[in-house]
């Protein structure tokens, strides 16, 4: 990437930066990272499979000012059977 400048991080740019940060950034982004650490702590997480066939994850984008993945198939599955017993019992 000679002779490119690189673009703006947009994590900066959503809290601000300077005298204008919010103050609370460092929650958010410690509150995002523990509850997908406990996801992925949990789950499993894999492919879509239909009757032995497994799916090919879609990795397009939807456009515009908030871009994120199209909707896709995945298999989500506890890890253990305490685990689920745990997740019935939060759910209590």
């Amino acid at each position: 990437m000679e002779g490119k400048e690189p673009g703006m991080n947009p994590h900066k740019m959503v809290f601000g930066f300077g005298r204008r940060i919010c103050p609370g950034k460092l929650l958010a982004d410690a509150s995002l990272f523990i509850s997908c650490a406990m996801v992925l702590a949990v789950f499993n997480i894999s492919k879509y499979s239909e009757n032995g066939v497994v799916s090919e994850t879609n990795t397009e984008h939807t456009a515009g000012t908030v871009s994120h993945p199209s909707p896709f198939k995945c298999a989500i599955k506890p890890r253990s059977e305490k685990v689920l017993e745990l997740i019935h019992a939060g759910l209590e």
